[in-house]
């Protein structure tokens, strides 16, 4: 008798339509499919989503944008921070990140992303402390995001 696979292991099977539906259960309890026409895609689609399991990278939330981050963050730390703090990072976020990385999913957030829009803004005559200052922003943001799983630390930017 076959012995049940645990979780996070996995199955690959083929479907009455000539599909192969790959299955795997999270340690949270929650499901991914992935249906192919090809055995190797849905065999690969599992492999990856084991090696997330094991890097401890589930992400809660692939679609949300930098921009929309951005606001929830300080919304949620408004309370710890003194109000001259808060409204430096408002007008860094309003008018510094948002415009520049606002667009970009949170998940996809590279450190090529940042690079390009602080060496604009050193070309357009902001100060080095101030790209500095965007940075820190940017930094305790996606520290942030790790710790409420919404990023991981394997695609930090640094």
């Amino acid at each position: 008798m076959a012995k049940r696979r645990a979780k996070g292991e996995g199955s690959i099977f083929k479907e009455k339509s000539g599909y192969w539906r790959a299955v795997i259960t999270f340690p949270d309890g929650t499901r991914k499919y992935k249906r192919s026409k090809r055995q190797s895609v849905a065999r690969e689609w599992l492999q990856e989503q084991r090696q997330s399991i094991q890097r401890n990278v589930l992400v809660k939330d692939d679609k949300i944008l930098f921009g929309d981050y951005l606001d929830h963050f300080i919304d949620v730390v408004t309370p710890t921070l003194a109000l001259s703090t808060i409204e430096s990072y408002q007008r860094l976020i309003r008018n510094h990140i948002k415009p520049e990385l606002g667009h970009i999913k949170l998940v996809r957030l590279r450190p090529d992303h940042l690079q390009a829009p602080y060496g604009r803004k050193l070309d357009s005559g902001l100060s080095n402390r101030t790209v500095q200052y965007i940075h820190a922003v940017i930094r305790r943001s996606l520290n942030q995001a790790v710790k409420w799983g919404l990023r991981t630390a394997a695609n930090f930017v640094s």
